[in-house]
This record gives structure tokens, C-alpha cells and sequence, in this order.
């Protein structure tokens, strides 16, 4: 009897660990076997799902309490796990009771592989999102270089229309100088010839008065 309990015992540790697929033992018996005596992790979706919280605040417990998670790599992506002890310790934390282990882990192989398509699939996501949001901050610094331009360009513009005002407002101020200069000289002119003009004919008049007599 103890020989074939290790019998069976030795056969499921090499399809544990050394990818072997003839493993003869019953579902419940196979899956008191990972709980107790091998793996007792969970995947982190299942932990997820048993802690009843998101992503997000699944991490930010693992870094609060210390926790370091399992990564492995099978066929269809990277798997990460926790530790059934390390997940008790989430579960005191948030004042929920203890997990039973045995009846909680049932998750199989495909399940497993399944997890971890998953998993594979939210990084593609993730570096997708990742990818995006760096293409989008390249749009926006462009955009925001284009906006920086413009607004130089305007700036410009409008120092140009400033100079342009004031070269007019200048010209138009000398133009109406000059305007009064010049009338004012063609008063001056006017007067001085008109004065001559009578003191022309004052002498003209002396002149011939003198003939007469």
C-alpha cells in the first residue's frame, strides 16, 4: 500500500513539474494534491475574483503588504500566481475570513493555460494602450509645437501691424506739418508780393506826380 501511495505520489510529481501528462489521479483527490501538497497558489485573475477586488487594488495590496508574486511561462503566455499563505494575508488584511484551499483551488491545466492567454492577451493590451497613449503624446506635442508657431506667428504679425500703425500715424504727422509749413510759407508769400505790389504802385504814383509838375 505505501509503495503504491508513492507510486501515484511520484507519477504526479512528474506531471507537475516535468510536464508529463499521465497522471491517474481522481479530480478530487488530484486537486487535495495541488492544494496541500504542491503548488498552493492561485492565479492572480482567481485571487482577484476570490478577493472580490479590481486589478488596480489588487496590486496596491500585494506592494502594501510585501507580497512577491510567482511569474511563469507556459505555451500560450506568462502566467502570475500568488501563494495561497500570501493570500490569506490579503484576506486578514481586509477583515475577510480565511480561504478553504481545498474546495477554492480548482482550477485546472486548461484552465491555467487559459489564464494565462488571458493574461498574454491584457499585455497586448496593455502595450497597445502603452503604444497609443505614446503616439498620442507625440500628436499633442506636435500640435502643441504647430500652436507654438502660430502664436509666434501672430505675435509677429501683429508687432509688424503695430510698426506699420505707427510708421503711418509718424508719415501723417509729418504730412500735416509739412501741410501747415507750406501754407503758412504761401500766406507769407502772398502778403510779401501783395505788399510789394502796393509799394510798386506807391512809387509808380510818386513818380508820375513828379513828371506832372
Amino acid at each position: 500500500m505505501i509503495q503504491g501511495f508513492y507510486k501515484v505520489l511520484k507519477t504526479a510529481y512528474i506531471s507537475l513539474f516535468q510536464g508529463s501528462d499521465n497522471l491517474w489521479l481522481s479530480d478530487k483527490n488530484r486537486l487535495y494534491f495541488i492544494a496541500h501538497h504542491t503548488m498552493k497558489e492561485y492565479t492572480k485573475f482567481e485571487a482577484e475574483r476570490l478577493l472580490g477586488v479590481s486589478q488596480t487594488s489588487f496590486y496596491k495590496y500585494v506592494k502594501n503588504l510585501g507580497i512577491q508574486l510567482i511569474n511563469k511561462v507556459n505555451e500560450k503566455g506568462k502566467i502570475t500566481y500568488i501563494r495561497a499563505e500570501d493570500l490569506d494575508k490579503i484576506m486578514a488584511s481586509l477583515g475577510k475570513a480565511k480561504i478553504d484551499h481545498q474546495n477554492s483551488m480548482s482550477f485546472s491545466e486548461s484552465e491555467a493555460k487559459n489564464s494565462g492567454t488571458e493574461e498574454s492577451e491584457l499585455e497586448i493590451i496593455r502595450q497597445e494602450n502603452f503604444t497609443l497613449r505614446l503616439k498620442t503624446r507625440e500628436q499633442d506635442e506636435i500640435i502643441k509645437s504647430k500652436e507654438q508657431v502660430i502664436t509666434l506667428y501672430k505675435e509677429q504679425q501683429h508687432q509688424m501691424q503695430m510698426q506699420r500703425n505707427n510708421a503711418q500715424n509718424e508719415f501723417k504727422g509729418l504730412y500735416t506739418q509739412f501741410v501747415k509749413v507750406s501754407t503758412q510759407s504761401t500766406a507769407y508769400l502772398i502778403i510779401s508780393i501783395a505788399l510789394f505790389i502796393v509799394l510798386l504802385v506807391f512809387i509808380l504814383l510818386v513818380l508820375f506826380k513828379k513828371l506832372q509838375l
